[in-house]
């Protein structure tokens, strides 16, 4: 018999509080809560009461739980909380959520493109997308989003959580989440937005004395003087106020009859031999007696699978034909224990995590290792392949039975291609698990990847400080070969968080592995990183070195072709790319042909965000040539339809610059209003600080000095000075500003001080005045002649130059030089590789 409470006790203050949020959000004021506790305390109780009041006042409502497994699926609780309101409602048809359609494909099964490649959305982006769908579903009356059993999901999803979290406040967006105090990555977000009054937290604690006797009555359907003392007792004793284990205790009264209703009421029975159950343990071993034995075994085997099972897995563990099956499910969910789960049709549930848990406790540790031995084997054995949630559930049910190995090998392998999915956090959590479990001869190999895994991830540091304590490899042996590669993969990871010292010291680690003659793919790979690594300021080597333009095209272009013929369609690009950005120096057209080759690979090798990279310099490259921004728009649309949000803001960034150099000055403001908290948001440094010095520079050509001011200050604070966008700052920023304010001695030193930091660093754009602005400065001031100014215009970048800075400075500045008036105006592209 079930003894379940129809009403919630003891929780009036959480239910204020949920209803106050509710109100709240209904006012566009978002509101973060989370309830703690341990298992069974009443969080999903109210959860279902907050949805309850959500539908009453017309919200939407998103419910999803992660899963209590053990396993490690990305984002699983958003695409359930998404797939419980889509299934019922159909998807939202908003036009303005048709450029995040891409991003969220991952979570919306009907927004994925049959035929497409997909694009391996950076959390950030599909954070930034699931919050502009909830504030439109929340549009008229609010939404809310319930999140359970946090404690159980991926990093990926706790990232995503608290994203939204920081950014909800003013919108009509309700954040309820639910997590037992555990150790992991949910509960440290939970105090640290605590701490940061970011969202409010409720421990739930256990029942007072009197609401466990309310509890019991409201069960019972009897009033709270009417339960018998020594019941009372006994299930305050056990149950500890926790009510889930209240209702489960009280149910073994009831079943084996130690509980009855009488005409007088409730009665309790002492039976000869039938004491009290001791834990809950007992309790539902006492339970499972009383089922069929088939129906027993059944549960038995679901519960070795976890909370959550698929009927797939479960009859290959236990082998029953499917009409035996499904008499055997409907037997569980009968007598209470399981349910269908509502994410997924062929799934179910237990009713509750600690029902899976008590029952697996209920067996000897030899006979759980048995069951758990054999459900591995068949499952390895079922002749289907694994996929990662087969592997981690294999992993699992080898460690169970004692095989920790065997366990390290299949967590390993579902890292690694969670890593290649582009899911980074779960790949270190998976890594993490499996490498103090290997094997002595697997350890390494695990390390290695666990590290690229951390780089990737963000955990640069963490990465550095593995790969240093990896174990040493001989020399140029295939091991050697095989940690150059991780070596090279952290320099690059390293060169795009723009460490560049970090980024040399792995570097020198690659070349002392692979030693002077290293296998074509490896040297090639080498080269390109070396490449990039030089272009950024403060390289990491020591002393000035000569700049070699020929030699260092000559090399990047023997990669590209070495990669290419290595069947390394990635490194080919990258090669490229950085091939074009050498070219420059000889014009547009070399740069162009670099470009195309990249277009060509990355479309015949299916890689749409190299592909698209490419579309961007492409398009850049033709305003700069004509002051035609049509194929630049047709990259932005290639990017949003991709979903590649933060290339999108990359090329807004030149969009807004490129409108400031038309005088243009409304839409420019439109574009910077638009992406540049966006890109801040999402942690885009690169796109943010050109935005700002787009903004700064627009102020410049407006003679706004204190807007110029502010706008460089943010830019400074946003590490501007850092970055190779420092001759556009001096250059086409303040020099620009000085000149309108009729200061030509002012603007010389910004030109000046412009190009003496390119003397120093690599430096392939245009627009710094380097040759245009500056030698019609010199000219005018007698400083230098008419060949001075008729040499600099004569190199691939003079045009350009002196079209747009010279005109523009011409007509603002008084200055005599007419010849780049009415043509076209070019813009500035942002210096340094784009990633």
């Amino acid at each position: 018999m079930r003894a379940t409470s129809p009403v919630i006790v003891g929780r009036d203050e959480e239910i204020g509080l949920l209803s106050s949020a509710l109100d709240a959000v209904q006012r566009r004021s978002g509101r973060a809560l989370f309830l703690l506790g341990e298992a069974g305390i009443g969080k999903s109780r109210l959860v279902g009461e907050c949805a309850y009041r959500a539908y009453g006042l017309g919200m939407p409502v998103l419910r999803g739980r992660a899963t209590s497994t053990g396993l490690v699926v990305p984002f699983r609780p958003l695409a359930e909380a998404l797939a419980s309101r889509f299934r019922a409602a159909g998807t939202p048809t908003d036009p303005e959520l048709a450029p995040y359609h891409p991003a969220l494909a991952r979570l919306v099964p009907e927004w994925r493109k049959d035929g497409s490649p997909g694009y391996p959305e950076t959390v950030v982006e599909l954070a930034e997308a699931l919050l502009r769908l909830l504030s439109v579903l929340g549009r008229e009356a609010g939404c809310a989003i319930l999140l359970e059993d946090l404690h159980d999901c991926d990093t990926e999803t706790v990232a995503v959580v608290e994203y939204v979290i920081d950014n909800l406040a003013d919108l009509p967006i309700l954040l309820l989440g639910t997590l037992r105090p555990e150790p992991g990555s949910a509960l440290d977000l939970v105090r640290s937005v605590e701490r940061r009054h970011a969202a409010t937290v409720r421990e739930l604690g256990p029942l007072r004395d009197d609401r466990v006797r309310a509890l019991t009555g409201a069960c019972l359907e009897a009033r709270p003087e009417e339960i018998p003392e020594s019941v009372h007792r006994r299930l305050a004793e056990r149950a500890a106020g926790n009510p889930y284990l209240l209702e489960v205790l009280l149910a073994d009264l009831l079943d084996t009859g130690r509980l009855r209703r009488t005409d007088e009421g409730w009665e309790a029975v002492d039976q000869p031999g039938g004491s009290v159950p001791s834990d809950i343990v007992r309790s539902w071993a006492r339970r499972l007696e009383r089922l069929d034995e088939p129906v027993r075994d059944l549960l038995l085997a679901s519960a070795t699978l976890g909370s959550q099972f698929s009927v797939t897995v479960l009859q290959t563990v236990t082998g029953f034909e499917d009409r035996a099956l499904f008499t055997h499910l409907r037997s569980a969910v009968e007598a209470g224990v399981i349910a269908p789960d509502g994410a997924a049709p062929d799934r179910y549930t237990f009713r509750h995590s600690l029902t899976a848990e008590a029952l697996i406790s209920s067996l000897a540790p030899a006979e759980r290792a048995s069951l758990a031995r054999r459900a591995a084997g068949a499952i390895e054995h079922a002749g289907q392949p694994l996929d990662e949630d087969g592997r981690q559930l294999v992993a699992s049910l080898q460690l169970a039975a004692g095989n920790r190995a065997g366990a390290a090998r299949q967590f390993a392998e579902a890292g690694r291609r969670m890593l290649a999915s582009g899911a980074h956090g779960s790949a270190v959590v998976l890594l993490e698990r499996a490498h103090p479990l290997a094997a002595e001869t697997d350890r390494a190999a695990v390390a290695e990847s666990l590290a690229v895994a951390r780089a990737e991830g963000g955990d640069l540091d963490g990465a550095l400080a593995l790969a240093d304590a990896l174990p040493p490899v001989p020399a140029r042996s295939e091991a050697a070969a095989r940690r150059g590669l991780i070596h090279i993969e952290l320099a690059w990871a390293a060169v795009m968080a723009e460490r560049p010292a970090d980024a040399a010291l792995q570097v020198e680690a690659a070349r002392v592995l692979l030693g002077p003659s290293p296998p074509p793919g490896r040297r090639a790979a080498l080269v390109v990183v070396d490449g990039y690594l030089a272009l950024l300021p403060g390289h990491g080597r020591p002393g000035p070195e000569p700049r070699d333009p020929a030699g260092s095209e000559r090399a990047v272009r023997e990669a590209a072709e070495t990669a290419e013929a290595e069947g390394l369609p990635v490194v080919a690009c990258q090669a490229w790319q950085l091939l074009a950005l050498l070219r420059r120096e000889e014009g547009f057209d070399a740069a162009d042909a670099a470009l195309e080759r990249m277009l060509s690979i990355s479309t015949e090798h299916a890689l749409p965000v190299w592909r698209v990279e490419a579309l961007v310099r492409l398009g850049a490259n033709a305003f700069m040539r004509t002051g035609d921004a049509a194929r630049l728009l047709s990259a932005r649309a290639a990017a949003t339809e991709l979903g590649a949000l933060l290339l999108t803001r990359t090329v807004d960034g030149l969009l807004a610059m490129n409108a400031v150099m038309c005088a243009r000055w409304e839409e420019a403001q439109e574009i910077i209003d638009r992406s540049a908290e966006a890109s801040a948001r999402v942690g885009d440094r690169s796109a943010h600080r050109y935005l700002l010095l787009a903004g700064a520079t627009m102020a410049a050509h407006r003679g706004r000095r204190r807007d110029m001011d502010r706008s460089l200050a943010a830019f400074r604070r946003a590490g501007g000075e850092q970055s190779l966008l420092v001759p556009l700052r001096s250059g086409l920023c303040r020099a620009f500003g000085a000149l309108l304010e009729e200061d030509r001695e002012r603007a010389a030193a910004d030109l000046d001080e412009a190009l003496a930091w390119e003397a120093d660093h690599p430096s392939y754009y245009y627009l710094s005045g380097r040759y245009g602005l500056r030698p019609l400065l010199r000219v005018l001031a007698g400083d230098a002649d008419r060949a001075e100014l008729e040499e600099a215009r004569a190199t691939p970048g003079g045009p350009a130059d002196v079209v747009g800075g010279g005109s523009r400075a011409a007509g603002a500045g008084g200055l005599e030089h007419r010849e780049g008036a009415g043509q076209r105006p070019a813009r500035a592209q942002g210096g340094g590789p784009r990633r």
